[in-house]
């Protein structure tokens, strides 16, 4: 049983190395005139592929502690992290290919929208890791 909720909680870390190594293919594919013949896909790879892989990038920092966390604490984790990624999601859909203005005070396009969203994610994994596990400690240990 602990065995296979371990392989669960290694799910999220599998699917944003999936998304890095997809990305880092779509960016080739993208830079190159050969790849596969498909012109729609170099269109793509700028719009859906790089911000994936941009948020990839910096949300696998907080991924990778999962597996050593307890199943609740991985059960609080989720709570959290099913929102945000939606939210992700949904802010990236929304957010320009591009910047049209010389003046700008925030960048936000597809992939700073990304940037932002995958070290917000992290950080606040990092920060919700700890914590929980020191509140259950604690409520275990009947500090509480």
């Amino acid at each position: 049983m602990a065995v296979t909720f371990k392989v669960k909680q290694m799910i999220p870390f599998a699917v944003l190395l999936v998304l890095y190594v997809f990305g880092i293919y779509a960016a080739r594919c993208g830079v190159s005139e050969t790849c596969l013949g498909m012109t729609d896909v170099r269109q793509l790879v700028f719009t859906i592929f790089k911000p994936l892989w941009v948020f990839s990038l910096y949300a696998m920092g907080g991924a990778v502690f999962l597996p050593f966390v307890s199943e609740r604490v991985f059960k609080i984790w989720t709570r959290f992290a099913v929102p945000f990624v939606l939210l992700t999601i949904f802010l990236i859909a929304t957010a320009p290919e591009a910047m049209n203005s010389w003046f700008y005070v925030i960048d936000t396009t597809k992939s700073s929208v990304a940037e932002f969203m995958g070290g917000a994610f992290t950080a606040i994994t990092l920060i919700l890791l700890p914590i929980a596990t020191l509140a259950l400690y604690s409520k275990s240990k009947g500090y509480r």
